[in-house]
């Protein structure tokens, strides 16, 4: 940078300096930017904007922008547990107090012990938060009712949209979803039964996107979910290995779709099969992506590839 563009620098507008704040990430800010100048250090003690991303951090970044960040000016915070040897939930849980990151609206905790989950959240003002994603990476048998606790707790709030779960089957399972939850997007990453997921859709009337592990789903009972799909718009279904027919009446009770992605192990390759079935049951859908394979017996007659390929042409 030339001389004459670090002189520009001070004398930027406040909301300029703010809009560079959102492209840069918190050390650059608070290490760098930062100290420029005095004025620029009183304009961005006041930057209430940041996300603090911690999944590929070192141990020392972490420690020194613990130590300098405001929480009160965190807008996302990403948590991850990267080794045995350091666990960036515990200085975290020494280095703040009781609802310091009041003004919170995303959290995402990866790899986390469950252990130290109540720990962590102590922390935040849920009550703030729209976004939440948790995977826990050491489950203890006798913390599956505290998280399943936790969790109803978090998604009785009015402000959460957006839910994303890697954990055990039976802590989804346990969890008491709240009538009406406010949920509009959906993500699970571990399998779960179909009567798990029907049950979770009777409480999620605002739900647009869903996006569920189905390895679990064999079968699917002839229940029809239209009135609690009634504004799914995109849906992603992975790991399926139930068979077409019952794929197809899942699909049914989805008839607002407009992207749909289907991911799994079986005989789902009949192109014109999916053409009859879109026309008559998914008018609005515009996007359609499918990654299917299969495994070929020796003693069975497969069409060759070319013919699997026309049929979707």
């Amino acid at each position: 940078m030339s001389m004459n563009q670090q002189s520009l620098l001070p004398t930027l507008p406040v909301e300029i300096v703010y809009y560079i704040c959102d492209c840069l990430d918190a050390k650059t800010i608070l290490i760098s930017f930062r100290n420029i100048c005095r004025r620029l250090r009183n304009i961005i003690n006041n930057y209430d904007n940041y996300i603090l991303d911690f999944e590929k951090t070192s141990q020392s970044d972490f420690r020194l922008i613990c130590q300098l960040i405001n929480p009160q000016r965190v807008k996302s915070l990403t948590l991850y547990q990267q080794t045995t040897t350091f666990d960036q939930t515990i200085f975290f849980d020494k280095q703040f107090h009781v609802k310091d990151f009041n003004r919170l609206r995303s959290l995402t905790l990866i790899a986390i012990k469950e252990s130290r989950l109540r720990d962590v959240l102590k922390h935040i003002n849920i009550s703030s938060l729209v976004s939440f994603s948790l995977e826990i990476g050491e489950h203890k048998k006798q913390r599956d009712h505290v998280t399943a606790t936790l969790l109803t707790s978090i998604l009785t709030r009015a402000s959460l949209r957006k839910l994303a779960l890697n954990i055990e089957q039976n802590r989804i399972e346990a969890i008491e979803w709240p009538d009406s939850c406010t949920i509009e997007e959906l993500k699970i990453d571990k399998c779960i039964g179909f009567d798990a997921i029907r049950r979770i859709l009777h409480h999620l009337p605002r739900l647009k996107t869903l996006t569920i592990d189905c390895y679990s789903i064999k079968t699917i009972h002839q229940t029809n979910l239209t009135a609690y799909c009634q504004k799914l718009t995109s849906v992603s279904l992975e790991k399926l290995n139930m068979n077409i027919a019952d794929l197809e009446f899942f699909l049914q009770s989805m008839p607002l779709l407009i992207d749909l992605k289907l991911t799994g192990n079986g005989n789902y390759f009949d192109g014109h099969r999916w053409e009859k079935f879109i026309q008559k049951n998914l008018l609005g859908l515009k996007k359609f992506q499918f990654y299917f394979s299969d495994y070929q017996n020796d003693q069975l007659n497969y069409p060759d590839i070319e013919q699997i390929i026309r049929s979707f042409q």
